[in-house]
């Protein structure tokens, strides 16, 4: 039988088991298979190690502690220490993690107009979830970032990014829902629109493309690239949306803009699902920003230390989130590692938003997102060391006193 000791054990050999199955299917589900199947895969599997592991547990709780030797033993104790020692150093790791320096930030829920929020739901696969209790899909924010780029012309201070990402056009929602954002959106009057993939998650909200994302524009422009769910609902018909949305499709490739104030290089991958991006043919600039589905290219692209702003979704920020622990099912290489939110590493901040929707709308403790992002100069700030002087944007939210359209602050290209 077994002691208290190694029932104290067990239990954290069942933790840290637990935290090595979701590390797999995060790692699984980071691969470049465009194919519906790898969920029916994953859950199969999912059941197989389910049934396997309770049959270990059995075995071990009969035969005792003096039985726990061979290969099944050896796997015991390394789930034990990921349970006691390696879930806990990640999880205070995370909960310790700063912010990057220069950067401040502003969430604010976006002043939708519909009441009740199930206006906002349509009769499509997946819209019962949408009527859950507690379900925060509809409940969109506001994330606005002030960004100090040490290499950024001070004739492109000020420069405001509109970033959408993973807004996954399904009938389980409304189309208001998407509309009504993109027009608050519009309303910020952006100088780019920046979308990161997963645009649709429906073979029959395709024909939303063009008229969901062509009512938000840029003043020098909207660019766009897919995400792997775009591959698995017909990727050259999304690609048309995307142009007939006014949008350009800078997947594999670099795209520069040419303004008064200095010239502006965004370049995009869809990489492992689709084209990826190189050094190669990367254009001079005095500002180079990179559209990524996944965060995972992020330490490769770091490396170029070339690239001063990219831009990221795929994770959704795990969708759920448990109080401390934080994401748990995060399809990325590195886990929980970029879930959400900035990173920076040398000269390359990273920014991994939520996304506006999800293929299985369920959301805990974990909003959607429309992000603004307002670039700064430390020449034209004076001062290379802090942010927010003297720009009021920055330092308080965009709806503060908001009485309607036609309030939002302009930005340097107004």
């Amino acid at each position: 039988m077994a002691t208290p000791v190694a029932w104290i054990w067990l239990i954290g050999a069942g933790v840290g088991h637990l935290c090595l199955v979701v590390l797999a299917v995060n790692v699984l589900h980071s691969l470049g298979w465009r194919s519906h199947w790898i969920e029916s895969a994953t859950l199969a599997g999912l059941g197989l190690v389910g049934l396997a592991s309770l049959g270990i547990a059995v075995w071990a709780l009969g035969v005792g502690p003096e039985g726990w030797g061979g290969p099944l033993g050896a796997y015991g104790a390394l789930a034990g220490v990921v349970g006691w020692v390696g879930l806990p150093i990640v999880t205070v790791w995370r909960l310790c993690r700063r912010p990057p320096v220069g950067l401040r930030r502003v969430s604010v829920p976006l002043p939708m107009a519909g009441e009740p929020r199930s206006c906002y739901i349509g009769d499509g696969p997946g819209s019962r979830i949408l009527r859950l209790p507690g379900n925060q899909s509809l409940e969109p924010r506001l994330d606005e970032l002030s960004v100090v780029v040490e290499r950024l012309p001070r004739g492109l201070d000020g420069l405001s990014i509109i970033h959408l990402t993973d807004l996954h056009l399904a009938p389980c929602y409304d189309r208001r829902f998407f509309e009504e954002v993109m027009d608050l959106a519009a309303g910020l009057e952006p100088d780019l629109v920046l979308v990161t993939g997963d645009i649709v998650e429906h073979d029959d909200a395709v024909s939303w493309i063009a008229p969901v994302l062509g009512r938000l524009r840029g003043r020098l422009g909207q660019y766009a690239i897919v995400g792997n769910h775009d591959f698995r609902h017909g990727e050259a018909a999304v690609r048309r949306g995307i142009a007939a949305a006014g949008y350009v499709d800078v997947d594999g490739l670099w795209h520069t803009i040419e303004t008064p104030a200095g010239r502006i290089a965004v370049g995009g991958t869809s990489a492992p699902w689709g084209p990826d991006l190189t050094r190669q043919g990367m254009p001079k600039a005095g500002l180079r920003i990179v559209l990524s589905h996944s965060p995972d290219p992020f330490p490769r692209i770091a490396r170029w230390n070339a690239v001063d702003l990219m831009l990221c979704g795929h994770n959704h920020g795990g969708q759920i989130r448990v109080p401390v622990l934080g994401s748990i099912l995060v399809p990325s290489r590195y886990s929980r590692r970029f879930d959400q939110g900035q990173f920076r590493r040398g000269r390359t901040l990273m920014h991994v938003g939520r996304g506006l929707g999800a293929k299985h709308p369920l959301r805990w403790n974990c909003p959607p997102e429309l992000t603004r992002i307002v670039l700064r100069s430390p020449v034209a700030m004076g001062s290379a060391g802090s942010v927010g002087s003297g720009h009021a944007a920055a330092a308080e939210p965009l709806w503060a006193g908001y009485g309607g359209r036609g309030l939002w602050p302009r930005t340097v290209f107004g």
